[in-house]
């Protein structure tokens, strides 16, 4: 099957045509918070057999339409209030050459300079122990840590800043400064503070 993009202008509300196809689909995302409110009504897409539903849920009163490709089953069409995404030119063959899948690139390989004796091994684990051990601090202080990057004012400030609230090192305040806010939530603080466990226990010499 091929599939065939053209531009779409959206403005604000722009999203890639990519997020029609596959398993991370809009639909896919939509299907935790989305409930279907119509039963699924045949309708013709760019000459193509499809079926559209709309959908929603208590949380918003924006009505959505989705529709599904009878032969293919892409998400063909999407529309939720001012926003509007279709598949066009959509093309279909019954097989497709062996030699389109084989990666005629660049493969990446080892880099010889990396320094691979027991030493640089050695201070490249305490080099993550460092930055684990400062990232659960950070956890332990969630909105301190958080108030003090926003009044900061820039990233080098933000890093001293850092330094001085939870006494670690640059490193350990880089670590902190690149987490995503989506890390702060107790399930990751539980696993970052196994893998410093870990971490900490690979450090002590064995009997």
């Amino acid at each position: 099957m091929q599939h065939v993009y053209r531009p779409v202008k959206l403005g604000a509300a722009a999203r890639s045509p990519l997020d029609l196809f596959g398993l991370n689909t809009l639909l896919a995302g939509m299907s935790e918070s989305l409930e279907v409110r119509s039963e699924p009504a045949l309708v013709v897409i760019e000459g193509r057999r499809a079926w559209s539903t709309d959908l929603g849920s208590e949380a918003t009163t924006t009505a959505v339409v989705a529709a599904i490709d009878d032969t293919t089953g892409v998400l063909s069409r999407y529309e939720a209030g001012r926003l509007s995404l279709a598949v066009s030119e959509l093309a279909e063959h019954k097989s497709l050459p062996a030699e389109l899948f084989a990666w005629t690139g660049p493969v990446a390989e080892d880099d010889p300079r990396e320094d691979r004796s027991p030493a640089a091994k050695a201070a490249r684990r305490l080099r993550e122990q460092e930055a684990t051990s400062a990232k659960v601090a950070a956890l332990d202080q969630p909105f301190d840590v958080l108030r003090t990057i926003l009044e900061a004012g820039d990233a080098v400030r933000a890093r001293a800043a850092l330094r001085e609230l939870l006494h670690v090192s640059e490193l350990g305040a880089d670590a902190i400064e690149s987490m995503p806010l989506r890390f702060f939530n107790p399930e990751y603080a539980t696993k970052l503070r196994g893998q410093l466990s870990v971490l900490s226990d690979t450090e002590k010499p064995h009997k």
